[in-house]
């Protein structure tokens, strides 16, 4: 009975403990090296119901985000040769900013979730590039957290990239974007 067990439970699971897989991810995980990449606008305290904000990210394919976390110490990495994504993913760390409001889409597309964003790659500028207007239809206090990360890499970026990029907003003083939507 006991060899019966070893070979049924204990053998199959020290073989699956053993079988980990190949991702390594490069990730700027310092606090002061996240990078301001996200910008919204126009940026206030108060809007009437009915405004349109642009949330806008250029990811610049070719930068130096990288540089203190890569062994032989290149200053520039460009992540589209590097992957050969022709997508990054972006998750926001909350979805408040566009619960009930209109989402028109410029440059990329809506992800999985509604704070997932994904950025294609432009060739002519060499960016990933992501492009919203919010029209805000919802009234009342808002209060969405600044950060977010861009993953690049695996078709499945999410359970394992070649690079996280740690981004927020531009501009936001807190942890914060907060503002309030009255009616016209």
């Amino acid at each position: 009975m006991k060899l019966l067990v070893l070979i049924l439970f204990l053998i199959p699971a020290f073989i699956m403990t053993q079988c980990e897989d190949d991702c390594s991810t490069l990730e700027n995980w310092e606090v002061e090296d996240v990078v301001n990449l996200i910008s919204l606008t126009p940026l206030d305290t108060s809007y009437e119901k009915g405004t349109v904000l642009t949330l806008n990210i250029e990811l610049p394919s070719t930068n130096d985000f990288f540089a203190d976390y890569i062994n032989n110490r290149r200053t520039q990495v460009n992540l589209f040769e590097e992957t050969n994504d022709n997508f990054a993913l972006i998750t926001l760390g909350e979805d408040e900013l566009f619960v009930d409001n209109t989402l028109t889409f410029i440059k990329g597309n809506q992800g999985e979730f509604l704070n997932t964003f994904i950025l294609p790659y432009n060739s002519r500028s060499g960016m990933y590039e992501l492009e919203v207007q919010i029209t805000l239809d919802r009234t009342g206090a808002y209060s969405h957290e600044k950060s977010g990360r861009i993953y690049l890499g695996p078709p499945d970026p999410t359970e394992c990239s070649a690079f996280l990029l740690r981004v927020q907003f531009a501009d936001i003083d807190g942890q914060f974007i907060e503002f309030t939507v009255t009616e016209e």
